[in-house]
């Protein structure tokens, strides 16, 4: 029905309206009618609430006193329900938005990978006067400037500048042809590193493979950190600085400020490189540690207090980080890492690193050229990845994610030229290292540790072995603490009873008291805990621990 038509329906409606003695009665009454009238037409307009309200104050005559308490009631009732109706629309318009919006995927500028732009990078420039730019441009050969993206529908999480080493000029050569072989870019990294390290044959294809991984850390779920343990003078500085220098928006540091690593980070998702970790300490070093604790995963992120009112900001701590140090890393971290300890060698000479023109040039290049590997073999590393066409077999299935990033790449670069092995170069080092972190891992769980000694107590020309009166055989308490006492890493053992309580607590071997009928008066009852061979080699496999990982 038409307002007009609506309007004039009232009108009659007023008419009607009894009319009393009592001036009280009168003014409830219209106070009721044009209530409900506001409330079931909020499609009235002001102007047309004031036109009812004359109608109804010449229907019941009402005085001045009475005409202003009138008026001043409808205000109110007027008010309220333009509220609501604003209030309402306002609802119906957010929801509106869910028939025609999309999840909003928000890119990381610095770098990123979405299945329909590939390889996201941030790339820096300067205008005419100097001035910083940051574009951000896609393997779809697209190139944005960082604070007009989100014009063309894709939303940054942040539109400040990065300080990316990807030249406009050189993605202007990608989107103009340019191309890069995996297994060549490879080769040329690994022959600036041999012409001034020297490390073993498996580490030179971590090196080279992690450095190429850092330009594409973001396709991955986990990635491992990189730690050179070595000492003074065996080439540990030299690694890491040619890796400062080609590593994906490096950031070398030594005694930083966290705060700059957050920010770093959060930012530019900075390879971190942390030069001389030892000399780190107090709370600076906590901050450190809380963010390699977290960073190794895409999820990863830091809590911390900004601004003067300390308002919490989640910061982003995944990125590739590289460390080295004289003294070692506390088992946590060592889990997370790829290590290394550099040695000294004799009778081998190479030259000092220095950045000439000529390396400056080539550095430059290698540079560019990583970045365009990413955008170019982003998507295949991701199949391989996704598709678990890589695997290694650790210890641990934390081992496992590390060195998947990897191997993705080496299955790629041996894939280019057979006369590679980088891929069982990184298994056979895996290996090494797993079994390196297995034993440092059975040094510090003494349950771990214990079970090797039990295993070869039977094989002992003192094991005391008595077959029980339940059939079954037994090993002597006492007997076996005394054999077990005479090894330096069981020292933390007090007593047979506390052995005994490890036994049964630990493992739930059975435990039984009886009579040595042999020679009764002098043996008394002793205690027996019934076990074998085989029951100790069930537990192993069930720690993914087997005899000869103990040698």
């Amino acid at each position: 029905m038409e307002k007009n038509s609506i309007l004039i329906q009232y009108k009659k409606e007023i008419e009607k309206l009894e009319v009393s003695d009592e001036i009280n009665n009168n003014i409830n009454t219209a106070k009721n009618y044009m209530q409900l009238l506001i409330q079931n037409n909020k499609d009235l307009l002001k102007d047309d609430i004031i036109n009812l309200m004359k109608e109804i104050s010449e229907h019941f005559s009402f005085d001045k006193n009475s005409k202003q308490e009138f008026i001043e009631y409808c205000k109110n009732s007027y008010e309220i329900m333009e509220k609501q109706r604003q209030e309402e629309n306002y609802q119906m318009e957010i929801l509106k938005r869910a028939e025609t919006s999309n999840i909003v995927d928000k890119i990381f500028p610095a770098i990123d990978y979405r299945e329909n732009l590939g390889m996201i990078y941030g790339i820096k420039d300067f205008d005419e006067i100097g001035n910083e730019i940051t574009y951000v441009g896609m393997a779809n050969k697209k190139i944005y400037e960082i604070n007009k993206i989100k014009n063309f529908g894709i939303i940054p999480t942040h539109e400040e500048n990065i300080d990316s080493k990807f030249s406009l000029k050189a993605f202007a050569e990608y989107v103009n042809g340019k191309t890069v072989k995996a297994n060549a870019l490879y080769s040329s990294i690994k022959q600036l590193f041999k012409k001034y390290v020297v490390v073993s044959d498996e580490f030179f294809d971590v090196i080279v493979s992690y450095i190429m991984m850092t330009y594409i850390y973001i396709l991955f779920q986990v990635i491992p950190y990189l730690w050179i343990n070595g000492e003074k003078g065996t080439g540990k500085s030299t690694i890491m600085k040619i890796m400062s220098k080609l590593c994906f928006n490096p950031m070398f540091c030594s005694n930083v400020n966290p705060a700059n690593i957050f920010r770093q980070i959060d930012n530019d998702g900075s390879t971190i490189i942390l030069d001389e970790f030892e000399k780190m300490y107090g709370e600076d070093k906590q901050e450190i540690i809380k963010i390699l604790n977290q960073g190794f995963n895409i999820d990863g992120v830091v809590p911390r207090c900004v601004g003067q009112s300390n308002q919490i900001r989640k910061f982003r701590s995944f990125s590739p980080k590289i460390m080295g140090g004289i003294s070692n890393i506390d088992d946590v971290l060592f889990e997370r890492v790829i290590k290394y300890t550099t040695t000294k060698v004799k009778n081998i000479t190479v030259p000092k690193f220095r950045e000439d023109k000529d390396t400056k040039m080539e550095l430059n290049k290698l540079v560019d050229d990583l970045y365009i590997f990413g955008l170019i073999y982003a998507p295949r590393i991701k199949e391989i990845y996704d598709k678990s066409e890589v695997s290694f077999r650790g210890y641990t299935l934390r081992e496992d994610d590390l060195w998947n990033p990897l191997l993705c790449i080496a299955k790629i670069i041996d894939t280019e030229n057979e006369n590679t092995n980088v891929t069982d170069n990184l298994l056979k080092y895996a290996k090494q290292l797993s079994n390196e972190k297995f034993k440092r891992n059975i040094e510090n769980e003494p349950k771990l540790q214990l079970l090797y000694y039990l295993y070869s107590y039977f094989d002992s020309i003192n094991a005391v072995i008595r077959k029980l009166h339940n059939q079954k055989y037994g090993v002597e308490l006492v007997a076996l603490y005394e054999y077990l006492s005479t090894k330096d890493e069981l020292k933390w053992i007090k007593g047979s009873s506390s052995l005994g309580k490890k036994l049964t607590q630990w493992y739930g071997f059975e435990k039984k008291r009886e009579t040595d009928s042999t020679d009764y008066e002098l043996s008394g009852k002793k205690t027996y805990y019934i076990f074998n061979q085989n029951d100790i080699l069930k537990i192993m496999e069930d720690n993914n621990i087997k005899v000869e990982d103990y040698e």
